[in-house]
């Protein structure tokens, strides 16, 4: 892996088999828009599992390194965080797109009628609503807002992709 630890900003680790489906997919997408993650802090990764700082922090947050899964973390101040994990995407979705999509949102915190988009940061504890299946999470300040668990909003070919705003404070 070739992640520098120096720079501050998101880090999207998928894992999986050399030549893998999962891994393949997603670096013919990545190949087509690897420049637009450049003035975005932000940086993608195709590999056979996690380098330590990374194992650690999921084994920190109860969470275990598994081949065909998209991660995230925020690198800062050579600190590592863990963000999310999205399991055993789907191969044929552009998640390359997805995660573009997270990156910009992340670096936002304009909202759309009091709603929020995947990727993100929380303003405030409390609940929000999924207002495209009315699922309810409650989210800490500072974490990001998810993928829907239920309705899957937020996916590439959820009810509202990557770009879309669907959580809203209740």
């Amino acid at each position: 892996m070739s992640i520098d630890k120096t720079q501050n900003g998101l880090v999207f680790i998928f894992t999986g088999k050399e030549g893998s489906a999962f891994l393949s997919s997603q670096q013919e997408f990545y190949n087509t828009l690897s420049s637009s993650f450049e003035s975005l802090s932000a940086q993608v990764e195709f590999a056979d599992g996690l380098v330590e700082d990374f194992a650690t922090e999921l084994d920190r947050v109860g969470k275990t390194a598994d081949d065909g899964n998209l991660y995230i973390f925020r690198l800062d101040g050579g600190e590592v965080d863990f963000l999310e994990v999205k399991e055993n995407p789907d191969s044929n979705q552009n998640w390359i797109e997805g995660i573009l999509t997270f990156a910009q949102n992340y670096q936002t915190t304009e909202q759309e009628n009091n709603m929020y988009k995947w990727g993100q940061k929380v303003p405030h504890t409390g609940e929000f609503l999924c207002v495209d299946c009315g699922y309810i999470i409650e989210l800490e300040e500072g974490k990001t807002f998810p993928i829907c668990e239920v309705c899957l909003s937020g996916e590439p070919d959820g009810p509202s992709g990557p770009e879309g705003a669907f959580w809203e404070s209740v």
